[in-house]
């Protein structure tokens, strides 16, 4: 069902034409983050309001906002899995993963809260890959249930994972600092 929005509800929602202008008249990238859905939809988060808007690819009209509850200027990046159209959400001001399911207009009971500031998702298929720079730390989750896989450090070859590709079924990765490891060009699978 596809959701009118007028311009009263774009206002109270933080409609992202209107926050891209500053109170000084001149306008600010806000780090407004998409992913691609395999439903011809594509999600926007802004990092000034707790809403992921849903947009529809072939019509190019805005469907819907999903509220993700977040609160305040926050930091975040977003994933989709392919197969199931989920969006994983990661945000740096609450230390969290969130599951978002956009068909269902909501998110899942189904979170991790970190101890420290996640830096990148990447989605594929069965897995949630959520990088930790500072901690060179590279933790893998079941997009299922978000259940913990596995946590890969230094001695696994991680060396503060920043940019992060998925490609043919493959974790592609780049260090953010000097050091890295031989294989960290390699595909990880």
């Amino acid at each position: 069902a596809r959701h009118a929005v007028n311009s009263a509800q774009r206002k109270t929602l933080g409609h992202p034409d209107e926050l891209a202008i500053g109170r000084d008249g001149n306008s600010r990238t806000l780090c407004v983050l998409a992913a691609a859905s395999p439903r011809g939809k594509v999600s926007v988060h802004s990092i000034v309001t707790p809403q992921t808007a849903v947009l529809d690819t072939g019509s190019g009209q805005l469907e819907r906002y999903i509220d993700t509850g977040l609160s305040g200027y926050h930091l975040a990046y977003m994933d989709v899995c392919s197969s199931t159209g989920r969006l994983f959400l990661i945000d740096q001001d609450s230390n969290r993963l969130l599951k978002i399911d956009p068909e269902a207009d909501h998110v899942s009971d189904d979170e991790v809260s970190f101890d420290s500031k996640p830096t990148k998702i990447a989605v594929s298929g069965s897995y949630a890959f959520v990088a930790f720079a500072s901690q060179d730390e590279l933790h893998v989750y079941r997009t299922s249930n978000l259940s913990s896989v596995v946590c890969l450090g230094n001695e696994d070859g991680i060396y503060g994972p920043q940019g992060m590709k998925i490609r043919d079924g493959h974790l592609y990765f780049a260090p953010s600092r000097g050091e890295s490891d031989p294989e960290t060009a390699a595909p990880r699978g």
